[in-house]
């Protein structure tokens, strides 16, 4: 073979390379993007490291329970986007009253946080053992103690966010914000954020844990009980909806008991927003977080639920845990509420009940995506 037939012009192959692969990249992003895929566009986010950094660059000492802007953002007009996300948070610091601290966002400029939630209670865990690291998958954690707290939840938004952070100085966290707040109260307090987000182009986007395909246009939200007294045999909402569609991502128990572990035996139950029942959820509340025999191998973490916390005192039993639903998922269609119940009969046979049992203080959070049409 001569050589004029085995070699080709350098500056040819290069162009055809060129041309070849911005064409497949075209190719990517128009099937992608037809196919309701969501793809990352550009990011944007903010850092603080131990004190509140001002726009011009100036530390400002961080003021304790009041509500503080750590984050806005406006998509710049002609941005090429189908939608945006926060997508990436972690903070550390150390003071009693840590774990109660609030972190929300406020979407599209709405008046009222529709995720509002305590660093805690909001990370799966009721935050009263040293036992980091842990970890449910990629979707949160905690690497250290009280703090390296992290979580890639996904909260969609159209043109603005706003993130605030609370830090809390107490150990209450029924006690409100004050309006005004001592020097005294943030003088020695070190508190480190990292936020993240991106624009993303397609109609949909995937869940932490490669879980279902939610719609761009829906929105996420938090419900939550703190300290609710629930009687034998009562039932607490844990969420109520009454959108078009739903999708509940991840739910967390919180429960102390002076009475023993009998509210263990308690079902998760689907209802309607009316009152209906739809279907139970779980044979009992171990069950639904993946336990078994009242957790008789102690505490895990995984991708899908864990045990963070279980205390059994001759007198007193404390009690957190966490379900994900990403990928077991649970989609709801005109609306749904959810419940837990302080013991259930086998069967989980609503008219029975247990009057020896005991009375139990509970917090939970849920947190569960709406949406008011498909693609």
């Amino acid at each position: 073979m001569s050589s004029n037939s085995s070699m080709s012009p350098p500056r040819q192959a290069s162009s055809n390379i060129c041309v070849t692969t911005a064409t497949f990249l075209l190719l990517i992003l128009h099937n992608a993007v037809g196919q309701g895929n969501a793809i990352a566009g550009e990011s944007f986010g903010v850092a603080h490291k131990s004190c509140l950094t001002n726009p011009d660059g100036k530390c400002i000492p961080w003021v304790m329970d009041r509500e503080t802007v750590v984050f806005e953002h406006t998509v710049k007009e002609g941005t090429l986007q189908t939608g945006n996300m926060m997508r990436h948070f972690w903070c550390g610091g150390n003071w009693p009253g840590y774990e109660n601290s609030r972190l929300r966002y406020y979407v599209d400029d709405e008046p009222t946080a529709s995720v509002d939630f305590p660093f805690g209670l909001g990370h799966g865990s009721n935050m009263m053992d040293d036992d980091a690291p842990w970890s449910a998958g990629s979707a949160f954690g905690k690497t250290g103690q009280p703090s390296g707290i992290f979580n890639t939840y996904i909260v969609p938004f159209t043109r603005t966010i706003k993130v605030t952070v609370e830090l809390r100085s107490f150990l209450e966290t029924d006690q409100h914000a004050s309006t005004d707040a001592s020097p005294s109260q943030s003088a020695d307090v070190k508190f480190w954020i990292i936020l993240r987000g991106h624009s993303t182009l397609g109609n949909t986007f995937t869940l932490p844990g490669a879980g279902a395909a939610i719609p761009q246009r829906a929105r996420l939200h938090t419900a939550e009980n703190h300290e609710v007294s629930v009687l034998p045999g009562e039932q607490l909402t844990v969420f109520n909806s009454s959108a078009k569609y739903g999708a509940l991502f991840l739910v967390t128990l919180a429960v102390n008991s002076s009475g023993g572990e009998t509210f263990l035996e308690g079902c998760f139950r689907a209802w309607t927003p009316q009152g209906e029942l739809k279907y139970v959820m779980s044979s009992g509340t171990e069950d639904y977080f993946l336990g078994t025999y009242y957790f008789n191998k102690g505490k895990y973490t995984n991708p899908v639920a864990g045990l963070t916390n279980l205390n059994k005192g001759d007198k007193f039993t404390t009690f957190s845990a966490y379900r994900m639903h990403s990928d077991d998922y649970v989609g709801f269609h005109d609306g749904m509420a959810q419940t837990w119940r302080n013991w259930d009969p086998e069967g989980c046979d609503l008219t029975g009940n247990n009057p020896q049992g005991p009375h139990v203080n509970v917090s939970s959070i849920a947190f569960y995506y709406t949406w008011d049409s498909y693609p």
